[in-house]
């Protein structure tokens, strides 16, 4: 498995009395290692910073030396996103209740749907532990029963029954979700904190010149159909058609677990056509948004959308739709344009307009970039995140 040595992490915490305390422990239960990495890194330094011993659940692909090197503790788990195999999850819980039952966590972070009902399922082994279940975006899985509805009806029941319990708390990262939650009961309204993301390495992103012309909208996203990508290729259709002067650039994977995940021939396919450039995952972000002229994300719904909040870190106009967490990004039209979901024709006007016009383009980047500085720092994140921690604790 790979462990820390006790005195990197420091095992021990001395009180007033020069008496040495227990390091408190808190584990975040993360579907995949990369997911991790990417998008709740931030978290697990508050916690480290706040004084917590961190183990990182998750199942592991090739990240595991990166979070050994935080000083964290990684626990292989077999979370699998796309499965809906009883057998698969009964094996994950069990490996957490063995996880638990060894650890005795202080506090236990799960992170996303499927981690909190197998996290909150094995947590019940632990009653003295808290329980923090951050949802990161409601999407299908809770908020449509059209689809699969025996499975997402079943997950429903399961977390209304986890939230009965006083130690059961919830993160979400927009005001719609919030206010989702208590609708589905999902949540009691005096346990649900509001938390806008991660947090954004401001040092990291920061705003560039635009590169010359022709405009180049950039999609950073994985390749899924309630992330918009098939109204973006309508979109940037009807703009070739126009002969708008604006390159598509999609920088992103498949994703095979995600069963809105497009494939392999749409794409080639929509490269034939030539309306967008498809350049896979890349790990150099802050490079695609300075190749940028605009941000596109034409989500159905998000929690916050990381990808979003980097490219106004780089002083980049967003186009984005109107739903929850997009939303948040783009207050009063300030850092972009708003558009319908699913409105292919929309967004291409928004596109249009934002290539046709230079300095509009750069008036609403460096809005963006000041939004960020004021309420999405990865500074300020950490700082509300420590403090949940040690008030949890």
């Amino acid at each position: 498995m790979g462990t820390v040595s006790s005195s990197r992490l420091g095992m021990t915490r001395k009180t007033s009395c020069d008496e040495e305390e227990p390091q408190k422990t808190i584990i975040f239960v993360v579907s995949e290692d990369w997911y991790f990495l990417s998008h709740r890194l931030p978290m697990a330094r508050a916690a480290r910073d706040a004084g917590f011993r961190v183990v990182v659940a998750t199942r592991v692909w090739s990240g595991a030396q990166r979070i050994r090197d935080e000083g964290f503790e990684v626990v292989p788990v077999e979370i699998d996103r796309g499965s809906t195999s009883v057998l698969k999850e009964v094996r994950a819980i069990a490996s957490l209740c063995r996880l638990f039952s060894r650890t005795r966590p202080d506090i236990i972070h799960n992170v996303s749907v499927k981690p909190i009902v197998l996290g909150g399922l094995a947590a019940l082994i632990v009653p003295s532990a808290r329980v923090i279940n951050s949802y990161t975006g409601l999407g299908s899985v809770l908020s449509d029963y059209s689809k699969d509805g025996l499975v997402k009806r079943a997950i429903n029941r399961i977390l209304r029954g986890l939230r009965r319990r006083k130690a059961v708390h919830a993160i979400v990262q927009n005001d719609d979700d919030y206010r989702l939650l208590i609708e589905r009961r999902l949540a009691d309204p005096g346990r649900i904190m509001l938390v806008p993301g991660s947090g954004v390495d401001t040092e990291g992103f920061r705003p560039t010149p635009e590169p010359q012309v022709p405009v180049v909208a950039v999609m950073v996203s994985r390749l899924l159909r309630d992330k918009g990508l098939c109204e973006l290729m309508e979109a940037a259709r009807l703009l070739k058609a126009r002969e708008v002067p604006i390159r598509i650039r999609i920088v992103g994977d498949i994703d095979p677990a995600n069963p809105t995940s497009v494939g392999e021939e749409e794409i080639a396919d929509w490269t034939r056509q030539d309306l967008a450039d498809f350049v896979g995952r890349k790990t150099d972000i802050a490079r695609e948004w300075r190749t940028a002229h605009i941000a596109v994300l034409p989500s159905y719904r998000e929690g916050m959308p990381k990808a979003l909040l980097e490219a106004a870190a780089s002083g980049r106009p967003l186009v984005t739709t109107d739903v929850p967490g997009c939303r948040d990004v783009v207050p009063n039209g300030e850092t972009g344009l708003l558009v319908p979901a699913r409105d292919a024709e929309a967004l291409a006007d928004a596109l249009e307009h934002l290539t046709v016009n230079a300095d509009e383009r750069r008036t609403k980047g460096a809005a963006a970039r000041r939004l960020v500085e004021d309420r999405f720092s990865e500074r300020a994140i950490m700082e509300r995140m420590s403090e949940i921690y040690r008030q949890l604790s």
